[in-house]
């Protein structure tokens, strides 16, 4: 027989969240969908929000983890999965989104959407290896820090 556990007291556990800053990486893997991201976005907000990130930079992490997801599934190959890889920090958070595509071709950096993600994120950087199995490894990584006091 299990023993039956205690309610989650929702109030203890809002304090323990404000108090604790996650120090470990985050990864998450899901299926090369669009289907998937608002899963893929809620880890990384529910991250920004533990790091105490202001509810603009909260919100500017979602739209380019949109962006950047939207772009890298367009190119997927199939049955490829995005990775996800949240590093926290003192200064913030660290997203990086990878996922294996068809072609070699990086985000364009002429385009709309490229500004977009210069706009809202820090540090953006464009990584492509040839993948064995057939395809690229490609990743995009960007910073989104806490605002200066």
């Amino acid at each position: 027989m299990l023993a039956r556990k205690a309610p989650i007291d929702e109030r203890s556990l809002m304090a323990h969240m404000a108090r604790t800053t996650p120090t470990h990486p985050v990864d998450l893997r899901v299926p090369a969908d669009l289907v998937y991201l608002p899963v893929v976005r809620a880890v990384p907000e529910a991250l920004a929000i533990m790091l105490d990130l202001d509810i603009d930079r909260v919100a500017d992490l979602g739209l380019a983890i949109d962006q950047v997801c939207t772009e890298l599934i367009a190119d997927a190959l199939p049955d490829a999965r995005v990775e996800i890889r949240v590093d926290t920090g003192a200064e913030g958070l660290t997203t990086t989104v990878a996922t294996h595509t068809r072609t070699d071709r990086a985000p364009d950096r002429s385009g709309f959407g490229w500004r977009v993600l210069t706009t809202l994120t820090e540090g953006l950087e464009v990584g492509r290896t040839r993948s064995p199995d057939g395809g690229w490894w490609t990743s995009v990584s960007f910073q989104s820090a806490r605002s200066a006091v």
